[in-house]
């Protein structure tokens, strides 16, 4: 089992990652006619797992708020992103519920 540290590293990466996939995805549905919701999703996303991300790296008293907000960005972009068949919003999806499974794990840990 991982501690509570370890889980935090991994968080860090996977919200760098996120950020990067989300970004991606953003800049392709820019150009897309009527991919406006999924474009502002994936900005919002990419936002709140670079706070995440620099809050955990900086051990912030308010990592915590930083992660749950990134829990909730993650899973909202999932669910906008899965709706299209286009391959870099699938991408994203997954990367999304990738990173909003770390932070459920943080949060769950947190309440235990």
């Amino acid at each position: 089992m991982k501690t509570t540290q370890e889980v935090i590293e991994v968080c860090i990466d996977t919200c760098y990652e996120c950020a990067d996939e989300c970004n991606a995805c953003a800049e392709k549905c820019d150009d897309i006619p009527g991919m406006q919701e999924c474009y502002n999703t994936c900005i919002n996303c990419t936002d709140a797992c670079e706070k995440c991300a620099t809050e955990c790296e900086n051990d912030s008293e308010s990592q915590l708020t930083a992660i749950d907000k990134c829990f909730q960005s993650c899973k909202a972009c999932a669910e906008e992103c899965e709706k299209h068949n286009h391959e870099h919003c699938q991408k994203c999806a997954e990367v999304c519920r990738k990173c909003a499974d770390v932070c459920a794990e943080i949060l769950a840990k947190e309440r235990e």
